[in-house]
Formats: structure tokens, sequence, C-alpha cells
């Protein structure tokens, strides 16, 4: 049986497509973030869900670090097949400025006498 040259084409189409799946399917894919135009610090959080994750799974950041974002910031992942991934990035809050010695001064000396009259005497008292 003789085919078309369409025919052949949308076969060999089919079968480099199917050889693709199988290799993504088995194997880790590289991908490079970029992450631009941010000026503060932040909080970077990496979460992940895959296979090797059953029902009782906590669902903690298995990657966490600060980030100094003045100049782009590039972060190479290696994501498994089934898996999906979540990065959060949490603006970290602004450190207290370091706070002037703050002197402390002796409270003025009250009047022994006064402080066992009551209020209505403190007033009749010259």
């Amino acid at each position: 049986m003789r085919l078309g040259k369409k025919l052949k084409a949308l076969l060999k189409k089919a079968k480099e497509l199917n050889d693709r799946a199988i290799k993504f399917k088995a194997g880790a894919r590289s991908l490079n973030l970029v992450v631009k135009n941010l000026k503060e610090n932040y909080l970077y959080q990496r979460y992940a869900v895959d296979s090797s994750c059953s029902i009782n799974c906590a669902f903690i950041p298995l990657e966490e670090k600060e980030l100094n974002l003045s100049a782009p910031y590039t972060e190479a992942l290696k994501l498994n097949p089934y898996s999906v991934n979540m990065i959060v990035l949490t603006k970290k809050p602004a450190e207290p400025q370091s706070v002037a010695a703050v002197t402390t001064e002796q409270p003025a000396a009250q009047n022994i006498e006064n402080i066992d009259t009551p209020v209505e005497d403190k007033e009749k008292v010259p």
C-alpha cells in the first residue's frame, strides 16, 4: 500500500512527538527562572508536591532563603515529571532602625507627707 506525502509527514510528526513524550515522562526538565524589577528583600520559599508525597504529607517548604533583589535574580530548577512546584516570594519586613539610647531620668521626689492624705485634703494643703 502506498502512502501519500502528507500522510507520511503526519506519521513522522506523530512518531517524533511520541519519542519526546517518552523522554519527558522519564527525565526531569531544567527551567531557569528570572526575577526582575523588585527592589527590596524577599523571603523565597519553594513548595513541591510529587509522587514521593503521600496523603499525610506535610506541606512545608523544600527550600527557603532570603533574597536581595536589587539586581535580577536567576534560579535554576529541576522539575520532575508529574510534580507541581510553587514558589512564594514574601516581602521581608524592614528591620527596625537602631533606637537611640533612651536616658532614664529619676522621677521627681514626691512629698512624702502628701502621699498619705486623701485627695480632697491635698487640694486644701497650701
